[in-house]
């Protein structure tokens, strides 16, 4: 189905103690009856599940800085394969953002990372040429998160 539900059997009592404080329900005072040992059954839709796909990327090493090169995801529904267009993908070195993009018709970016980073943009001990990169998918407008890695391949 590519969606994902929660399914709950609730006392009316419980499903009143939680609609009444979001204010998804108005109920005039003495309209319940807790003593009420019926039981309600909720189904919550909590969006469609996503994938995402990545190709490998390059990190170009030069004057001693580096510049993340090609990297490329594909954000999909799971359960059919569509591509998912307008979603925001971060991609991250060593938990550091070092480009977003947003995906287009094909549900494809393909993100270069113009910016130079100098080593002390990484924690000290980390050599991101060494590291892979991963994409994530916050998720949004009815769409789960997602989250891939792929490697990195020294260039320069």
């Amino acid at each position: 189905m590519g969606t994902r539900s929660l399914r709950r059997r609730l006392s009316l009592a419980a499903l009143v103690a939680l609609l009444v404080p979001v204010g998804l329900a108005r109920m005039a005072e003495n309209t319940v009856d807790p003593s009420y040992a019926g039981t309600v059954e909720m189904s919550v839709n909590l969006g469609v599940d996503t994938s995402l796909a990545l190709d490998d990327a390059k990190v170009n090493v030069a004057q001693g800085s580096y510049r993340f090169q090609n990297m490329k995801a594909t954000l999909t529904q799971t359960s059919d394969g569509a591509p998912v267009e307008g979603a925001t993908i971060v991609f991250k070195v060593a938990s550091v953002a070092v480009c977003t993009d947003t995906t287009n018709q094909k549900g494809q970016v393909n993100c270069q990372a113009n910016t130079r980073f100098d080593p002390s943009t990484f924690p000290a001990t980390t050599d991101p040429t060494t590291l892979p990169y991963t994409a994530e998918f916050a998720g949004g407008s009815g769409y789960l998160p997602a989250a891939a890695t792929a490697g990195l391949t020294k260039v320069g």
